[in-house]
């Protein structure tokens, strides 16, 4: 297999209380890795709509684990 060029993890998210749906995945020195953005009409659609958006954030900070994971059963 050949040499890994990904960011290290462990990944983490980061809400940001002023974007509601917006979550931020950081490496762990802080480095915003991606931007995960749901969409809101109004303040109902809020509880509906932050679901996936903390779903696919979950996903992404867990991709290093994910690789050490498939690396493993690999061997």
């Amino acid at each position: 297999m050949s040499q890994s060029t990904h960011t290290m993890g462990p990944w983490k998210i980061s809400k940001k209380p002023h974007f509601i749906p917006w979550l931020e995945v950081e490496d762990n020195k802080g480095h915003i890795l991606a931007v995960i953005q749901g969409e809101s009409r109004n303040v109902k659609q809020h509880i509906t709509e932050t679901l996936p958006v903390e779903a696919n954030a979950r996903l992404i900070a867990g991709a290093p684990e994910l690789l050490r994971a498939c690396k493993i059963v690999e061997l």
